[in-house]
């Protein structure tokens, strides 16, 4: 029994080809000009910056829930706030030993945050006190987690201003006006 194995060789691709283009199954590369040709770039370098961020977002929850997974708990989403206590408060025992209107301060001060909220301050303590994460290793996850939040926080301003850019690059089209 003689088994035949597909092969793939020059020859037999320019037949396949030469049989697409005779039978008409193409399409016209299509090639943008000026601001559309922008905007295509722009849209895709926006594209690559988000994957980039959930990149980083992924191995931020990584780390949480490795070393603090209560802290998803009171901030579910990084917000300014939760990024600001992650990269200068990363772990239980930080929180735990503080008191609510002295982590507000805190923050006020040495963050900018101008109304911390109490609540979640409040929760974030309560939660430190039986958090269950890892302890071991706790010096090189400080520095990693506090290099993860400035990459996020880059990415998100990085985002923020190409959305911008391309959003006045498509008010000068004229489609935008009809759209």
């Amino acid at each position: 029994m003689t088994t035949t194995y597909q092969t793939k060789h020059d020859a037999k691709d320019a037949l396949v080809i030469a049989r697409l283009i005779k039978d008409g199954c193409f399409s016209y590369l299509r090639i943008f000009h000026e601001v559309k040709a922008e905007l295509r770039t722009g849209s895709t370098f926006r594209e690559s910056l988000f994957k980039e961020r959930n990149i980083i977002y992924n191995q931020m929850i990584h780390w949480l829930d490795r070393y603090f997974p209560e802290f998803l708990q009171v901030f579910p989403s990084f917000g300014k706030m939760a990024l600001a206590i992650l990269e200068n408060t990363p772990f239980p025992v930080d929180v735990a030993d503080q008191t609510v209107e002295g982590f507000m301060e805190r923050y006020r001060q040495r963050e900018g945050l101008k109304c911390p909220q109490k609540p979640k301050i409040q929760k974030l303590i309560e939660v430190s006190h039986y958090a269950i994460g890892i302890t071991e290793g706790k010096p090189m996850a400080r520095i990693e987690i506090a290099t993860l939040v400035r990459q996020y926080r880059q990415l998100e301003q990085e985002i923020t201003a190409l959305t911008e850019e391309l959003t006045a690059l498509v008010q000068t089209t004229v489609e935008y006006e009809r759209l």
